[in-house]
């Protein structure tokens, strides 16, 4: 299915492949083609037809999508729209380039919230492929747990996210892993924090908490040259129709073990 961050339209003496926010110059072209209109179908297929030499092509390129990305691509083009300060398609090229090569690892109780990422963990990408973690738990032993045996070598960044009966009540923070990183650290500093800001609301869709990761990692794709997401660090704490965002939760416990390597 076509990426929502491209279009097709007549260029020169065939078609040209557009990024939405870059109409003047075509990011591919397509010459030979006789029938357009089987094109323009072929686009908009759910399924990528990979037995056709150009939807395999297109699809290396980033330019078809399987079907379930669809809603995590239109999200991501959402909020690069509203990106200020940058270009846009740069932006976006970037974005995908990385998306393209992101698996997600659910540690912990897997959430229907983040079913838009758990189809990309079961299909196997080219390339390099960069893992994720988004993290459920309900308490810092079982936190522990999950994350005392960490490969940092392949877990390039964790989303942390606090559940009670269920339901989640904290969403973040978010962390780029280093190699150096530590859990333990992480684990000791999660209370660390003071309120920052309230806002109440009458009711949150997995659409929120897509959002709100889709920012960071857009983020973190762009080497942090924008700033879209606020979970950088920081927690959204949700109670009955009230979202609390914290300060920053510096990952770095002084009385820890790890510490002593430093001093």
């Amino acid at each position: 299915m076509r990426n929502p961050f491209y279009t097709i339209e007549k260029y020169a003496d065939g078609w040209g492949i557009f990024n939405v926010f870059r109409r003047s110059k075509p990011v591919a072209t397509l010459k030979n083609i006789t029938d357009g209109s089987r094109l323009l179908e072929l686009m908009e297929q759910e399924e990528v037809m990979l037995d056709y030499e150009l939807a395999r092509q297109l699809y290396a390129r980033g330019i078809f999508i399987n079907e379930q990305d669809v809603e995590l691509y239109a999200i991501m083009k959402r909020v690069i729209e509203q990106a200020e300060g940058c270009d846009p398609s740069i932006l976006s090229e970037q974005a995908i380039a990385q998306m393209r090569q992101a698996s997600f690892q659910f540690i912990g109780t897997p959430c229907a919230v983040w079913d838009a990422l758990s189809d990309r963990t079961e299909r196997d990408q080219e390339g390099e492929v960069v893992v994720h973690g988004i993290v459920t738990y309900e308490n810092s032993t079982e936190l522990y747990d999950l994350l005392k045996n960490l490969n940092r070598d392949r877990v390039r960044s964790l989303l942390l996210c606090k559940v009670r009966n269920g339901n989640y009540i904290e969403i973040g923070p978010f962390y780029q892993v280093e190699q150096e990183s530590c859990m333990l650290c992480l684990i000791e500093t999660q209370e660390n924090y003071t309120i920052i800001g309230n806002k109440g609301y009458s009711s949150l869709s997995r659409h929120y908490y897509l959002t709100e990761y889709v920012k960071v990692l857009v983020d973190m794709f762009a080497s942090y040259s924008i700033r879209l997401g606020q979970l950088h660090e920081r927690k959204l704490l949700i109670t009955d129709h009230r979202i609390s965002l914290t300060s920053v939760i510096n990952p770095i416990f002084f009385d820890c073990s790890c510490m002593n390597h430093t001093r």
